[in-house]
């Protein structure tokens, strides 16, 4: 199965939340794994919600950690394009000092089509 189906997503999507990591080193992977059936070296759990503006996503109750506000995205394009995802969020936040959650959620789903990610939420 490859990451843009979303059989996998939808059939496992209420996996146990006791299941899921919780330290942060490799809980992404380790959540979306669960969450997703998908397993594979060739892709990176990515955050939708950026780590470096976790602040933000916190003053609308998004945990960047849960498996749902993440995505997987092929290795080489997730380590050419981060940079420039994170700029879409640094954008976004520079003209937006107080979203609401449902903005931010609107911003991530759009962010994530742009770079051509799938997301569950």
């Amino acid at each position: 199965m490859t990451p843009s189906t979303s059989s996998a997503a939808s059939s496992e999507a209420n996996a146990p939340a006791s299941s899921w990591l919780q330290e942060p080193a490799n809980q992404l992977r380790h959540n979306l794994i669960v969450r997703t059936g998908i397993d594979d070296a060739g892709l990176q759990a990515h955050h939708v919600f950026v780590r470096a503006r976790k602040a933000d996503f916190d003053r609308v109750r998004l945990d960047i950690h849960d498996p749902q506000f993440g995505a997987w995205w092929a290795t080489p394009a997730h380590q050419q394009k981060a940079v420039q995802y994170k700029a879409k969020w640094d954008e976004f936040f520079y003209w937006n000092a107080n979203p609401t959650r449902g903005e931010v959620l609107e911003k991530g789903r759009e962010i994530a089509r742009e770079f051509g990610l799938q997301v569950g939420f």
